[in-house]
């Protein structure tokens, strides 16, 4: 294949992404100059001259992406999702380790009495830790509006989401970012409180529903076991007959795990292909202490609820 001299620019333009014909006839317009008409350069000139361009700093940003012969850059699934996430949450918050709970929370509340729900993104177990510490003051705040429905708790859908790193090499150098979607719900009276046995519907749990269960996790816990165990409770034939199980968890490993685990079986739920969808609703619990004297100590749990036509979304 041969590029006429006369035309040099053209040629290659159509063979490069957008915007890097430019740079590309600017580094190499000393290969491309006076010609006599019906002389050609060889593919291997061409090479070289592009070569030369695409060692700009300025062409780095080019050098993950696989372009096609018409120039356009061709994105993996996964990236693509991330980025049309970030176009339709462009104003999402973002959690640190070192976040202040109390802000956090405030901002969560706000944007949930703007627009009705909130998204918060953060990496590793204490941004997670803080995270769900801050819905519970958010819902806090939110219960002391005017008007606020009785019941009204924030729920989040967990999922997790990959960014950065070198796409050749799959999931290693690259950042595992978590994705709380958080919205309101109104609960049944007592549903945020551990008062024994509810229902997800508006009135108590009968006398023959089987009690909360409640999933223990800790900071050595396989994040697929419990994942598999937060299924198992959600199904119908694992005893999940619209009852709330309770995840509890100490500390911000244990958290981070089960938050890691809720988005997990959701995916699990989510290839059974029966519609089952939840959401986590954080609350501190008052817990009688295992040390003796030493009282009731507040302890953060994690309800799974269930999504449906039972449980209302406030508005």
């Amino acid at each position: 294949m041969v590029f006429a001299l006369h035309r040099p620019l053209s040629a290659v333009g159509r063979c490069l992404p957008r915007g890097l014909h430019r740079l590309v006839g600017t580094s190499c317009q000393h290969r491309f100059q006076v010609a006599a008409p019906g002389e050609v350069e060889t593919r291997a000139a061409l090479s070289r001259g592009v070569t030369a361009a695409c060692s700009s700093p300025v062409l780095e940003q080019f050098s993950r992406r696989t372009f096609c012969s018409s120039g356009r850059a061709s994105h993996s699934p996964e990236r693509v999702g991330l980025e049309q996430s970030r176009s339709q949450d462009s104003q999402g918050l973002v959690a640190s380790a070192s976040s202040d709970v109390a802000k956090l929370g405030g901002a969560v509340a706000a944007r949930v009495r703007d627009s009705g729900r909130a998204s918060i993104r953060c990496i590793g177990a204490k941004a997670a830790f803080r995270s769900i510490k801050a819905l519970v003051n958010a819902s806090e705040y939110l219960k002391q509006d005017p008007g606020a429905a009785t019941g009204s708790v924030l729920g989040a859908k967990v999922s997790e989401l990959q960014e950065g790193g070198d796409e050749d090499a799959g999931d290693a150098g690259r950042s595992r970012i978590m994705l709380l979607e958080v919205e309101p719900l109104i609960l049944p009276s007592g549903g945020a409180q551990n008062e024994g046995s509810r229902s997800s519907g508006s009135k108590p749990a009968s006398a023959d529903r089987q009690p909360t269960r409640d999933l223990i996790v800790g900071a050595q816990t396989q994040a697929s076991r419990a994942a598999a165990a937060m299924a198992g409770a959600l199904r119908p034939q694992g005893g999940g007959h619209g009852e709330m199980p309770v995840v509890r968890a100490i500390g911000a490993t244990a958290v981070h795990t089960s938050l890691v685990a809720a988005g997990l079986a959701q995916r699990y739920l989510d290839n059974d292909g029966r519609g089952i969808r939840f959401v986590v609703v954080p609350s501190f619990e008052a817990e009688e202490s295992t040390t003796t004297g030493s009282g009731a100590q507040r302890q953060l749990v994690l309800r799974l609820v269930r999504v449906g036509p039972e449980v209302r979304t406030s508005t």
